[in-house]
């Protein structure tokens, strides 16, 4: 497989938290990615709505500033997936 992508660069801030939102959503909602698979397309069409940001958060499209502060700044709690687990 091969990949590319770009993204805008956050704004700098001094809060930590606003820091991390800005620079997370700015990758959420600015980026663009390309992805060049050796692989047929019924595969890709198992895979590509897992993928995809949109689908994938159970917290899209709430700002990643939120998310970080309702999780009390941690990544710790962080799965493999990449989804937070909140209780």
């Amino acid at each position: 497989m091969h990949a590319r992508g770009i993204a805008p660069i956050a704004p700098l801030v001094r809060n930590q938290a606003v820091a991390m939102g800005r620079i997370n959503d700015a990758i959420t909602y600015g980026a663009h990615s390309e992805f060049w698979m050796d692989t047929d397309d019924i595969t890709i069409k198992k895979i590509i709505h897992s993928t995809v940001a949109i689908t994938s958060s159970p917290y899209y499209p709430e700002p990643f500033q939120v998310t970080f502060e309702n999780a009390n700044m941690d990544f710790s709690i962080w799965t493999l997936k990449g989804m937070l687990v909140l209780e």
